[in-house]
């Protein structure tokens, strides 16, 4: 059986809920709202590198990352000047 590497992904629990105040209505969310739930649902996507082949599927890779980790939320903080064009094209 042969294997091949499609992409590679880095992310962490996102546990500041009060940024995303700022942004959005989170209080009408249950699941963000109770004590912890941020540590469990809310993740945090640091690094994302895929294989240009699968670029069709860079939605399906991040949904089962999220899946894999229990996730209801992936969020991919842009740095102020800068903007990552292969990320945001998924996220749109």
């Amino acid at each position: 059986m042969c294997l091949q590497v499609i992409g590679m992904a880095t992310i962490q629990p996102f546990t500041d809920l009060s940024q995303l105040q700022h942004n959005f209505h989170i209080g009408s969310v249950p699941d963000l709202t109770q004590d912890g739930a941020a540590n469990k649902h809310v993740m945090l996507l640091t690094s994302f590198c895929l294989n240009p082949i699968f670029a069709h599927r860079a939605e399906q890779f991040l949904l089962d990352i999220l899946k894999r980790c229990s996730g209801h939320l992936l969020l991919y903080l842009l740095p102020p000047d800068q903007a990552s064009i292969e990320v945001l094209r998924v996220f749109r």
